[in-house]
């Protein structure tokens, strides 16, 4: 996860942010549709795009329709091993 300017965010922050999100909705200080709005608010404050802009317009690393997943379908006892 990194911000606009690049900085990536440890794993650790990631999780105190959504603990603090997931504390205000248990203890009734906000709601879930007030919560996906402030984070709106946010995304496009820091972003000049909305979350689902942003998800559009990002490529994925393992695109679907690219990779073939055919050969993992069978089991792997059933697969003929590489030669090594």
């Amino acid at each position: 996860m990194t911000l606009k300017s690049g900085q990536n965010i440890s794993i650790l922050e990631k999780g105190r942010f959504e603990g603090f999100l997931r504390a205000g909705l248990v203890i009734g200080a906000t709601t879930h549709s007030e919560m996906q709005q402030l984070l709106e608010d946010i995304h496009f404050k820091v972003f000049n795009k909305t979350i689902a802009e942003r998800k559009k317009d990002q490529k994925t690393w393992f695109p679907e329709d690219v990779i073939d997943y055919e050969q993992f379908y069978r089991p792997t006892f059933e697969r003929t091993p590489v030669d090594r």
